[in-house]
């Protein structure tokens, strides 16, 4: 009786307890909503402060809003002055223009153009390159460079342009170009002791591998066992200035080893960076209701 009498006294008797407490709001679905907005808020937020960029050939980029492209021309405003003057800039000087939506074009020295416009003979041509949407890195043993989808290769300048709007894949791309030369470094040397080396070991040889021991005085006198001596001296010597090259060889390797993985890295985190912001509404993947996708 006491259970039961202590039970009732902590159970409220007030019928609109239950009445508010069934016509509250879901947590489940307070969560969705505040998940919602704030998506929608990063998305209005992403698409204030979208901006055209020019990135010029030198490395150098500014955030623009772009008003016109011609193969020979293009004419912009400036993002801090959007109601100030129009300027004008000659393509030769750019290397591409990356657009608020995502999009890209690319000013190089292939034949496409745009379409309708008439290419003088003298101007650069306006060419949207896919391999440029995509960054690779050939580390074949005599052709080590970046490449985009197409297989076209890509100078050093062209690479550094196209990473120096992401901080990660520059700093990486660094890091390799980094290890490479100190990878030169090792390798010079390392193939200079391993000659001389050889040479020296081999000096007291004679062409078919034995110690010439025709010449010189009668054996078991002092002079001979100079000789000995002399001619084993030069056996460790050589032997030293093989393993010194040999050391060196194998740091070379794992140095030039780390520069291709840093190079990779800095392609990798580079197509990381060209996905685009953008909002997708479809069904539901338990098949229930709308959902809404944003990636960016």
């Amino acid at each position: 009786m006491r259970l039961f009498s202590f039970a009732r006294q902590r159970l409220p008797m007030n019928p609109s307890y239950y009445l508010l407490k069934a016509l509250s709001p879901n947590r489940k679905q307070r969560i969705t909503m505040r998940i919602i907005i704030a998506c929608l808020f990063l998305l209005a937020a992403t698409a204030t402060y979208a901006q055209d960029n020019l990135i010029f050939r030198n490395g150098t980029e500014l955030p623009v809003k772009v008003l016109e492209v011609s193969p020979s021309q293009l004419k912009y405003r400036r993002q801090d002055n959007p109601d100030g003057p129009i300027y004008t800039i000659n393509v030769a000087n750019l290397l591409l223009v990356k657009y608020a939506n995502g999009t890209k074009d690319v000013f190089g020295a292939s034949t496409q153009t745009l379409v309708g416009s008439t290419p003088s003979a003298d101007a650069p041509a306006l060419s949207t390159q896919p391999g440029l949407e995509k960054l690779r890195y050939n580390s074949g043993l005599f052709s080590r460079y970046f490449v985009g989808s197409t297989g076209d290769p890509l100078s050093r300048t062209e690479v550094r342009s196209l990473l120096a709007n992401h901080h990660d894949a520059l700093q990486a791309y660094r890091h390799g170009q980094s290890y490479r030369k100190w990878a030169v470094i090792t390798a010079v040397p390392a193939v200079a002791l391993l000659g001389v080396g050889a040479g020296v070991a081999l000096a007291g040889h004679d062409r078919f591998g034995f110690r010439d021991r025709n010449q010189g005085p009668p054996a078991n006198t002092p002079m001979d066992n100079d000789g000995r001596r002399s001619g084993f001296g030069r056996d460790h010597v050589g032997m030293a200035l093989v393993g010194g090259g040999v050391l060196l060889g194998v740091a070379s390797l794992v140095l030039d080893h780390k520069a291709t993985r840093q190079f990779r890295r800095a392609a990798s985190r580079y197509n990381q960076h060209q996905q685009t912001v953008g909002l997708e509404f479809g069904p539901s993947a338990k098949g229930m209701g709308a959902g809404m996708t944003l990636t960016f």
